[in-house]
């Protein structure tokens, strides 16, 4: 039995002792038989101790690579409160645990709470991600795909729950994707159609950067921005020229986001752009292209290492 642990948890469940790092970082890295007497002892803390335990371990597992809560924030994928259950799916942002992927499937498809089922759409996306890049087994993407999709064709579904399944199914290369990221942006619902272009980004299908470029243009700040991000995670050169155009877009949020897709996107003509925003009059726009020509500078170095 594991004393010193069933210790920290009554004193976490009776308040006594502040939520600090030292105390709290006891909990990385559980063992089974640990984990165990987490799950046993957990229900027992007060609802709004719980939600102060997950929210201050996220702050922690954040400013430390080297702690790791992955097991207690998978146990709180059960807890009652909807504030714990999506706190602890933030936790484990980093996490590539592929036994993960049926739970969170489950709180997608199932979670009485909206906000749970986003954040286990973004999470399934990371996953989808993974499984693009072949950094899991195939029958992960396979798997995701057909519950992320039945979701979206699913029109009793609410119109979030349907956008945030078309998101995180996007990194995967099927035609049938494709087609759900056509049929949303064809459609009349504006919040498909705001999830369709950053889809596009996703998929990482140079075909979408006609229809991206276009949006870059449009007269809705929200829309331009996504565009420009879609721009970016597609890391087309060819869509650098229009991204520059918008430097002097009237929205200060949209000039920023193209100046960083110019640096995301790299290649001689963002350089010399990035290279003459640096001597901007304006403050905040030298040190936005100062930043993004020094990651590009440093990415570029990494792949001439072969990294």
């Amino acid at each position: 039995m594991p004393w010193w642990l069933e210790k920290l948890l009554a004193q976490i469940r009776d308040g006594e002792q502040a939520l600090t790092k030292v105390r709290l970082s006891r909990l990385s890295s559980l063992s089974p038989e640990e984990t165990k007497l987490f799950c046993r002892m957990w229900p027992d803390i007060g609802e709004s101790q719980r939600r102060r335990v997950v929210a201050r371990l996220v702050q922690l597992a954040a400013q430390d690579v080297e702690l790791n809560f992955d097991s207690v924030f998978q146990a709180c994928l059960d807890d009652p409160d909807a504030g714990v259950r999506a706190r602890a799916i933030d936790g484990l942002e980093e996490c590539q645990d592929c036994r993960l992927i049926g739970k969170l499937i489950a709180l997608f498809q199932g979670d009485r709470m909206p906000s749970v089922r986003v954040r286990a759409g973004r999470a399934l996306g990371r996953f989808a991600m993974l499984a693009e890049l072949r950094k899991i087994h195939g029958r992960y993407g396979e798997r995701l795909a057909s519950a992320l999709l039945e979701a979206f064709h699913d029109l009793s579904q609410p119109e979030p729950i349907r956008a945030q399944a078309l998101e995180a199914v996007a990194p995967l290369s099927l035609p049938q994707v494709t087609e759900a990221i056509q049929e949303a942006y064809h459609s009349s619902s504006p919040r498909l159609r705001s999830s369709a272009i950053t889809a596009m980004g996703l998929n990482a299908d140079p075909a979408w950067l006609d229809i991206l470029t276009e949006e870059l243009g449009n007269s809705d700040v929200g829309l331009r921005q996504r565009a420009v991000r879609a721009c970016a995670e597609l890391g087309e050169p060819k869509a650098v020229p229009h991204l520059v155009q918008l430097l002097d877009d009237p929205e200060d949020d949209v000039r920023r986001s193209a100046i960083q897709a110019l640096g995301e996107i790299g290649g001689s003509q963002a350089k010399q752009v990035l290279r003459g925003l640096c001597q901007h009059p304006e403050a905040g726009v030298r040190q936005l292209a100062e930043a993004a020509l020094e990651a590009l500078t440093m990415e570029e170095g990494l792949l001439s290492l072969g990294f």
